[in-house]
Protein backbone atom coordinates (compact mmCIF):
# COMPACT_ATOMS: atom_id res chain seq x y z
CA UNK A 1 0.00 0.00 0.00
CA UNK A 2 1.36 3.40 -1.00
CA UNK A 3 -0.76 6.13 0.52
CA UNK A 4 -0.43 9.59 -0.89
CA UNK A 5 -2.08 11.78 -3.43
CA UNK A 6 -1.77 9.24 -6.26
CA UNK A 7 -5.44 8.33 -6.00
CA UNK A 8 -6.60 11.97 -6.03
CA UNK A 9 -3.94 14.01 -7.84
CA UNK A 10 -3.88 17.82 -7.52
CA UNK A 11 -2.29 20.85 -9.17
CA UNK A 12 1.30 19.77 -8.49
CA UNK A 13 1.44 16.82 -10.93
CA UNK A 14 -0.68 18.82 -13.39
CA UNK A 15 1.79 21.72 -13.30
CA UNK A 16 4.81 19.48 -13.87
CA UNK A 17 3.11 17.67 -16.73
CA UNK A 18 2.67 14.17 -15.31
CA UNK A 19 -1.11 14.41 -14.95
CA UNK A 20 -4.04 16.28 -16.46
CA UNK A 21 -6.85 18.27 -14.90
CA UNK A 22 -9.29 15.52 -15.88
CA UNK A 23 -7.20 13.00 -13.88
CA UNK A 24 -7.65 15.06 -10.71
CA UNK A 25 -10.40 13.33 -8.75
CA UNK A 26 -10.45 15.63 -5.71
CA UNK A 27 -11.80 19.15 -6.00
CA UNK A 28 -13.63 21.39 -3.56
CA UNK A 29 -17.09 22.77 -4.33
CA UNK A 30 -17.77 26.08 -2.56
CA UNK A 31 -20.42 28.79 -2.62
CA UNK A 32 -19.87 32.52 -3.11
CA UNK A 33 -21.06 34.19 0.11
CA UNK A 34 -20.04 37.82 -0.45
CA UNK A 35 -18.37 40.18 -2.91
CA UNK A 36 -16.52 43.48 -2.78
CA UNK A 37 -14.58 45.63 -5.25
CA UNK A 38 -11.50 43.36 -5.26
CA UNK A 39 -12.65 39.84 -4.34
CA UNK A 40 -15.53 37.43 -4.18
CA UNK A 41 -15.61 35.48 -0.94
CA UNK A 42 -16.22 31.71 -0.80
CA UNK A 43 -17.18 29.45 2.10
CA UNK A 44 -13.95 27.44 1.93
CA UNK A 45 -10.87 28.64 3.81
CA UNK A 46 -7.69 27.16 5.24
CA UNK A 47 -9.65 24.50 7.16
CA UNK A 48 -10.71 23.04 3.81
CA UNK A 49 -8.14 24.11 1.22
CA UNK A 50 -4.99 24.12 3.38
CA UNK A 51 -2.47 26.93 3.32
CA UNK A 52 -0.24 25.33 0.67
CA UNK A 53 0.45 27.60 -2.27
CA UNK A 54 1.29 26.34 -5.73
CA UNK A 55 4.90 25.97 -6.73
CA UNK A 56 5.78 28.19 -9.63
CA UNK A 57 7.63 31.06 -11.16
CA UNK A 58 5.18 33.90 -10.55
CA UNK A 59 2.96 33.15 -13.53
CA UNK A 60 -0.84 33.05 -13.29
CA UNK A 61 -1.84 30.58 -10.59
CA UNK A 62 1.59 30.48 -8.92
CA UNK A 63 0.95 32.51 -5.79
CA UNK A 64 -2.49 31.32 -4.80
CA UNK A 65 -4.28 28.65 -2.76
CA UNK A 66 -6.13 27.09 -5.68
CA UNK A 67 -7.74 27.85 -9.02
CA UNK A 68 -11.47 28.59 -9.13
CA UNK A 69 -13.85 27.72 -11.96
CA UNK A 70 -17.58 28.11 -12.37
CA UNK A 71 -18.98 24.75 -11.27
CA UNK A 72 -20.92 24.14 -14.49
CA UNK A 73 -17.77 24.67 -16.61
CA UNK A 74 -15.27 22.57 -14.67
CA UNK A 75 -16.02 19.27 -16.42
CA UNK A 76 -14.85 20.88 -19.69
CA UNK A 77 -11.46 21.90 -18.26
CA UNK A 78 -8.68 19.74 -19.69
CA UNK A 79 -5.55 21.81 -19.01
CA UNK A 80 -4.59 24.27 -16.32
CA UNK A 81 -5.24 27.84 -17.51
CA UNK A 82 -2.26 30.15 -17.87
CA UNK A 83 -4.31 33.36 -17.57
CA UNK A 84 -7.60 34.64 -16.18
CA UNK A 85 -9.25 34.49 -19.59
CA UNK A 86 -8.93 31.33 -21.68
CA UNK A 87 -10.77 29.06 -24.08
CA UNK A 88 -12.59 25.84 -23.23
CA UNK A 89 -12.27 22.88 -25.63
CA UNK A 90 -15.80 23.74 -26.84
CA UNK A 91 -14.42 27.06 -28.11
CA UNK A 92 -16.27 29.11 -25.49
CA UNK A 93 -14.28 31.85 -23.76
CA UNK A 94 -14.38 31.77 -19.97
CA UNK A 95 -12.57 32.97 -16.86
CA UNK A 96 -10.50 31.27 -14.18
CA UNK A 97 -9.80 32.89 -10.82
CA UNK A 98 -7.14 32.62 -8.09
CA UNK A 99 -7.78 32.11 -4.36
CA UNK A 100 -5.49 34.88 -3.07
CA UNK A 101 -6.20 35.02 0.69
CA UNK A 102 -7.52 32.64 3.34
CA UNK A 103 -9.03 32.84 6.78
CA UNK A 104 -9.97 29.60 8.51
CA UNK A 105 -13.51 29.62 7.09
CA UNK A 106 -13.34 31.80 3.96
CA UNK A 107 -11.32 32.29 0.80
CA UNK A 108 -10.82 35.60 -0.98
CA UNK A 109 -10.86 35.03 -4.73
CA UNK A 110 -9.48 37.83 -6.93
CA UNK A 111 -11.76 39.21 -9.62
CA UNK A 112 -10.43 38.93 -13.16
CA UNK A 113 -9.00 42.15 -14.64
CA UNK A 114 -12.38 42.83 -16.29
CA UNK A 115 -13.82 43.42 -12.81
CA UNK A 116 -16.53 42.15 -10.45
CA UNK A 117 -19.29 42.02 -13.06
CA UNK A 118 -17.56 39.05 -14.74
CA UNK A 119 -17.11 37.08 -11.49
CA UNK A 120 -19.40 34.50 -9.91
CA UNK A 121 -22.04 36.18 -7.75
CA UNK A 122 -23.43 35.50 -4.26
CA UNK A 123 -25.07 32.07 -4.24
CA UNK A 124 -23.11 30.75 -7.24
CA UNK A 125 -21.22 27.49 -6.76
CA UNK A 126 -17.61 27.17 -7.86
CA UNK A 127 -15.16 24.30 -8.19
CA UNK A 128 -11.64 24.69 -6.80
CA UNK A 129 -8.70 22.82 -8.26
CA UNK A 130 -6.65 22.35 -5.08
CA UNK A 131 -2.90 22.80 -4.79
CA UNK A 132 -2.31 19.82 -2.48
CA UNK A 133 -4.91 17.08 -2.04
CA UNK A 134 -3.36 15.35 1.00
CA UNK A 135 -4.21 18.01 3.61
CA UNK A 136 -7.61 18.61 1.99
CA UNK A 137 -8.57 14.99 2.67
CA UNK A 138 -7.04 15.11 6.15
CA UNK A 139 -9.06 18.25 7.00
CA UNK A 140 -12.47 16.91 5.92
CA UNK A 141 -14.85 14.49 7.64
CA UNK A 142 -16.32 13.08 4.44
CA UNK A 143 -16.06 13.19 0.68
CA UNK A 144 -18.92 13.64 -1.77
CA UNK A 145 -18.83 11.45 -4.85
CA UNK A 146 -20.01 13.29 -7.97
CA UNK A 147 -21.40 11.28 -10.87
CA UNK A 148 -21.16 12.19 -14.55
CA UNK A 149 -24.69 13.65 -14.46
CA UNK A 150 -23.54 16.14 -11.80
CA UNK A 151 -25.41 14.63 -8.85
CA UNK A 152 -23.86 13.73 -5.50
CA UNK A 153 -25.54 10.40 -4.67
CA UNK A 154 -22.89 9.05 -2.32
CA UNK A 155 -20.77 10.23 0.58
CA UNK A 156 -17.67 8.54 1.97
CA UNK A 157 -16.92 9.05 5.67
CA UNK A 158 -13.20 9.46 6.32
CA UNK A 159 -12.60 7.26 9.35
CA UNK A 160 -8.90 8.10 9.69
CA UNK A 161 -9.28 11.84 9.19
CA UNK A 162 -6.79 13.79 11.27
CA UNK A 163 -4.94 10.64 12.37
CA UNK A 164 -1.50 11.65 11.09
CA UNK A 165 1.27 11.01 13.60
Amino acid sequence: LRPGNYVFQDRTPVRVGVSTVQNVSLTVVATVVSTNAHYFIIDAGSKVLSADTARGSGDFGSNCYGLVFREHEFDEVTTEPTDFEWTLPSGDRTLCFEVKKLSEEHGWVAHAPAGPATSPQVGDRVTILVNHSCPVVNLCNRLSVKTKDGSFPKYIDLISRGCCQ
